[in-house]
């Protein structure tokens, strides 16, 4: 791709820093995608993106197909690493909720620790398998979260914004626009009215009371 040996040192750069600019473009480009098209839909996004990204790199005819490939592939990777725990943790009971976002992390980890293993079982095989096997194993997770993503609920905070106040339970769907909207003017249940009887009635005892005391 670069040279057997690496001479060529800026390309080499190259392929590895797209990557991380892409990580940086999908990073900062989630809230939007999670506000705007909700959090199923943004995680399903980063895994198609994901699956592109592979196909180029384990395809590669060029460094500038890889460089591609590695920005699709670190786009994917900045999506889902910010969109996953916010969705996550807005969909798992409140008993689970922690267990489940700590228990994504720890995936997270265990995905980087099998990752340099067929990493370094590539480094057994011979010629162009080398680094095209191990890349094209980033499709097929991808591909299952794809899959997956059609069986998951959308989140609640997504949904249109309500809120049940004085004591009962607060909850806050929608946008964040909408929630500080709520916040700085909370809906309140409306208080119902007196009847005329009881008003009347009420009169008669605190005059009655009034006259007494004298």
């Amino acid at each position: 791709m670069y040279g057997f040996s690496g001479e060529n040192s800026n390309i080499q750069g190259a392929i590895v820093s797209g990557y991380y600019a892409g990580s940086a473009i999908g990073a900062a480009s989630a809230a939007y995608c999670m506000d705007r098209i909700s959090r199923r839909w943004s995680l399903l996004f980063g895994a198609s993106v994901s699956v592109i990204g592979a196909i180029l790199q384990a395809a590669a005819q060029n460094p500038g197909m890889m460089i591609a490939g590695r920005a699709f592939s670190g786009f994917s990777t900045g999506m889902v690493y910010a969109v996953a725990p916010v969705y996550l943790s807005e969909i798992s009971p409140p008993e689970n909720r922690a267990f489940l976002v700590g228990l994504k992390g720890l995936l997270n980890t265990f995905g980087s620790f099998l990752a340099g293993w067929i990493g370094y079982a590539g480094s057994f095989a011979h010629g162009d398998v080398q680094w095209r096997a191990p890349l094209a194993t980033q499709a097929p997770p991808a591909m299952l979260l794809i899959f997956l993503t059609f069986f998951l609920p959308y989140s609640p905070r997504w949904r249109k914004p309500t809120m049940i106040c004085d004591g009962l339970h607060v909850m806050l769907i929608g946008s964040s626009d909408e929630e500080r909207a709520l916040r700085r003017s909370p809906r309140r249940p409306p208080v119902p009215a007196r009847s005329p009887q009881r008003r009347v009635h009420r009169d008669r005892v605190d005059r009655d009371t009034s006259s007494s005391t004298l």
